[in-house]
């Protein structure tokens, strides 16, 4: 009683936007780390889980993998994203579902029923959809907030002009987001970058090796420790929970939720040792040793 109390008042804490910009509670949170470890050691599942609906996607982006190594068509079989979110069910699950974190969500010709069925059985969760806006046409937009999205989360893209990184002219999430009323905006998050900031503060994920960047530095070197397998619970189309979001290639693995319950993965041994390690700066796994982060080059010839 007392542990899940205890994680419902941090979590409400999180979300609270004003506590987020206090200095003193920051410092709290990241100095008093068994306050913290007590917080992670005591939920049934994150507050955040990444689904890939789907792997494909429609650009090839040379900051992205999908460029280097592009991700096959696969779809998540129903049946899979249907145990996902009985479990989550089950669970009363009130956190955000995010679609799909390495391909192009709309490219999913099911997702409209995908998320009507998750929104039936979880109807306090927080769907989100991650898209590059290319397919995202007003009949499609209102179909999924009838369906039952609650934001998308648009992201800028670049094409490389006169050796530099431009964003590309307006596309179909611009056109369409300046036809919407105020409240069907507040859906819309778009990624609030220029070709400036990102050649010259941004810094971008190089995939584990797999995206090359100039002027590299560890995530250990740059943060000392890594909360992001802790803060997302990530599902490849197979039903294997990977370690993070950001893991391109399917190993590690820590279960298959078509054999166990998501709760019971997430509490897995070994899922939770290398998580406690990672929120202490023990970077053991290979997959984490060359998590790095750079700078675009001026241009990929």
């Amino acid at each position: 009683m007392i542990k899940r109390v205890y994680v419902k008042s941090v979590n409400h804490l999180i979300k609270n936007p004003f506590l987020n910009k206090v200095k003193a509670a920051q410092f709290l949170w990241n100095h008093f780390s068994f306050l913290k470890d007590f917080y992670y050691e005591c939920r049934d599942l994150p507050d955040f889980l990444a689904i890939e609906n789907i792997g494909e996607c429609n650009r090839r982006c040379p900051y992205c993998p999908h460029y280097w190594s592009p991700r096959n068509r696969n779809q998540m079989p129903e049946p899979i994203f249907k145990k996902i979110v009985d479990d989550l069910g089950d669970s009363d699950y009130r956190g955000r579902i995010f679609l799909a974190p390495w391909g192009e969500a709309l490219l999913d010709t099911r997702l409209p029923s995908l998320v009507r069925y998750a929104r039936k059985k979880i109807p306090g969760c927080f769907i989100e959809v991650q898209t590059n806006g290319d397919l995202l046409t007003y009949e499609k937009f209102r179909e999924l907030v009838s369906a039952g999205v609650n934001e998308f989360h648009v992201s800028e893209h670049y094409k490389i002009m006169d050796g530099r990184y431009v964003i590309d002219e307006p596309k179909q999430d611009v056109r369409k987001f300046l036809e919407l009323d105020k409240e069907n905006r507040k859906l819309f998050h778009f990624d609030d970058r220029n070709s400036k900031r990102v050649m010259r503060m941004d810094r971008f994920h190089n995939r584990s090796g797999l995206v090359p960047l100039k002027d590299e530095i560890s995530i250990k070197d740059l943060c000392r420790i890594c909360d992001l397998p802790e803060a997302i619970l990530s599902i490849n189309y197979k039903g294997d929970v990977v370690l993070c979001a950001r893991q391109w290639k399917d190993d590690p693995t820590y279960g298959n939720v078509m054999d166990e319950r998501l709760t019971t993965i997430w509490n897995h041994v070994e899922y939770r040792r290398i998580r406690k390690e990672l929120r202490k700066g023990i970077f053991n796994l290979d997959l984490c040793k060359s998590c790095n982060f750079g700078y675009l080059p001026d241009a990929f010839k």
